[in-house]
């Protein structure tokens, strides 16, 4: 896809009552239902329904989502490739 980041680039909003997941660069993916992000091209997925985030060094934090209660690492921003059932 010309001109699409990589990846989205998720940030913690740690501001608010409830931390949530902001989506800075959402041109690659398209929301597929109430529970996932699925990329445009369809692939890897992430959890949404964010429910908690845990802040940590480099990019790395946990999450917790409200659809299935999983707790998905992130990595430089980004959740790891998973295959969660809701």
């Amino acid at each position: 896809m010309a001109g699409c980041s990589p990846k989205p680039l998720f940030s913690a909003d740690c501001t608010a009552r409830r931390q949530r997941i902001v989506v800075r660069d959402f041109s690659q993916w398209r929301k597929s239902d109430g529970r996932h992000f699925m990329s445009a091209s369809g692939g890897p997925f992430a959890v949404a329904g964010i429910r908690k985030v845990w802040p940590s060094e480099m990019g790395r934090g946990l999450v917790m989502s409200m659809a299935n209660a999983v707790r998905a690492p992130l990595l430089n921003g980004m959740p790891l490739v998973a295959d969660f059932e809701a």
